[in-house]
């Protein structure tokens, strides 16, 4: 189990990392898209990521979606974390400690609601 959540935790963070660093390679190559006030990123521009059409790969080249997509990443790399744990826990009849991992997923789950229903 410790192999395999060190496993994720790496990933999450190697996989982050490449996206803020091509995030910021985009946006050396192209410095004109960080000055422009309108094109700042919002919710809906995060999730146009998963709208799948003609635009999708141009979309893939936005500095600002590159960024979110790093930062969503390594938000999501602790989470994943737990979520092993809870899968682990259940795979070898460990009942307390299960239980504790998935206290643990609600309470960020619930922050993570929290978080978005406030702003």
């Amino acid at each position: 189990m410790e192999r395999l959540i060190s496993r994720a935790l790496r990933l999450g963070v190697i996989v982050s990392s490449l996206f803020l660093i091509g995030g910021f390679i985009v946006a050396l190559l192209h410095p004109e898209v960080l000055s422009h006030p309108s094109v700042h990123p919002s919710a809906e521009h995060f999730l146009s990521l998963f709208r799948f059409d003609r635009a999708f790969f141009t979309r893939l080249l936005d500095p600002f979606l590159l960024f979110y997509l790093g930062i969503f990443t390594l938000l999501l790399t602790p989470i994943l974390r737990v979520v092993i744990a809870i899968v682990s826990f259940a795979l070898q009849r460990d009942a307390s400690f299960m239980f504790i991992s998935i206290a643990v997923f609600l309470i960020i789950l619930l922050s993570l609601f929290l978080s978005f229903w406030r702003s």
